[in-house]
């Protein structure tokens, strides 16, 4: 009896970790996609404010490609986060 319930729990467990790897389920998405999803509108591919999106704002979306060299050539991570998040 001991021998049966250790198999059937072994059964599941190994049922329960080959779901987290089956083909077709989407890892995480990366920075990159989420730029090109959320941002890249208004922004622009290159994040120079020169996206689709950017003529109908007011005001203009901003160059991102400059905020390192306008902060000391270091990157605002925090101020960045608490922008988009607001």
């Amino acid at each position: 009896m001991r021998a049966a319930l250790s198999l059937m729990l072994s059964v599941l467990a190994l049922g329960g970790l080959a779901a987290c790897v089956l083909p077709g389920v989407r890892a995480e998405p990366t920075g990159a996609q989420d730029f090109t999803s959320l941002c890249a509108g208004c922004h622009g591919a290159s994040g120079r404010g020169d996206g689709s999106l950017a003529n109908n704002l007011s005001p203009q979306s901003a160059d991102l490609t400059r905020l390192s060299a306008r902060n000391g050539g270091a990157f605002p991570g925090t101020r960045v986060m608490s922008k988009i998040w607001g």
